[in-house]
Formats: structure tokens, sequence, C-alpha cells
């Protein structure tokens, strides 16, 4: 799955090789975009830890929304803001 927050702030989910863009379950009127207060901002993160603690290979982008947080590969994000 990819992902994206166009110019205008809004998220983006790519979906059968299309960009789409998911309305807000609290106003059907609206799509999901920066200017919700439940809109987090992407956080970057390793992929896994070693059992030692350190961080392993790849990185993972983590961006919260009202109900769930969406967890990508570094690669298929992308912040157009």
């Amino acid at each position: 799955m990819k992902i994206r927050i166009n110019i205008k702030g809004e998220l983006e989910i790519e979906r059968v090789g299309a960009f789409k863009k998911p309305m807000c379950p609290f106003n059907p009127m609206e799509y999901c975009g920066d200017w919700c207060a439940l809109f987090g901002e992407p956080e970057e993160s390793p992929a896994f830890f070693e059992s030692d603690g350190t961080s392993g290979t790849g990185e993972l982008v983590e961006l919260e929304l009202c109900h769930k947080t969406i967890v990508v590969n570094k690669e298929d994000f992308e912040d157009l803001r």
C-alpha cells in the first residue's frame, strides 16, 4: 500500500493502482486531511529492533489518524505539502 499527503494536505491512499481520498468518518462531506485535529504528523521509525535494542534495517512511516495508525515503508510514503 502507498499513501501520500497531497499539496492541499489531503490524505490519499493507493487502491487498485490509483490514489483515492478517504472521506472523514465524522463528516462525510469532508476528506481526511491535515486540517483535522486528529490527523497526526508522519513519524519515521526503524522497521524492527534487534534484541540488543539497536534498530534494524529499513525505515517505516507511521501516520496516526482518528481511528487507526497507518504504517508503511518509507519508500511508499510521500508528503507533498
